[in-house]
């Protein structure tokens, strides 16, 4: 299976390099691959560096600005081995999504989205009486198990914190 990492928005200058939009948080990545995928098709990539928001790349076999442009607004992939390890206690989104919740022993749903945009995350779990999101504290999550497909959350705290839409 395959993850993408970036859309490239369009060549920058003339000798074959393209900017990309990085779909990742970690944009070292970039400096780390060498193999990736641009509609399904194996590049190499030979330098990348960040810029200000995006990345700049140079892939082997793309030496100017026209077959560049040939690769505007294409997904950038790698196999999903390739993704970086995160730290401990960490996860993918990508991950998460699908995870069977519990509060305690009671399930309360499927995790369905995860939002970003404040000091924590927030789960959004799609359940039987609507949607229900709460923080993704340390102090709620007893047991997160991607491999399982299971979030474990601790009862007291679920019921302090949850908002049901």
């Amino acid at each position: 299976m395959r993850v993408s990492i970036g859309l490239i928005t369009k060549p920058h200058g003339v000798k074959g390099e393209v900017k990309i939009f990085p779909d990742t948080y970690d944009e070292v990545i970039f400096k780390k691959l060498k193999d990736i995928f641009i509609n399904g098709k194996p590049y190499v990539l030979e330098y990348a560096k960040a810029a200000a928001g995006y990345i700049i790349a140079k892939l082997k076999g793309v030496e100017d600005i026209e077959t560049a442009e040939l690769l505007r607004n294409s997904r950038i992939e790698i196999d999903e081995k390739d993704r970086l390890k995160l730290p401990e206690g960490t996860h993918y989104i990508r991950d998460l999504i699908g995870c069977g919740v519990y509060a305690g022993e009671e399930r309360i749903g499927d995790l369905i989205d995860v939002l970003q945009n404040g000091a924590a995350d927030v789960y959004v779990v799609g359940g039987k009486d609507g949607e229900i999101m709460f923080p993704a504290l340390k102090k709620l999550l007893k047991r997160v198990d991607t491999d399982n497909k299971i979030i474990v959350l601790d009862k007291k705290i679920f019921d302090e914190t949850v908002v049901f839409n």
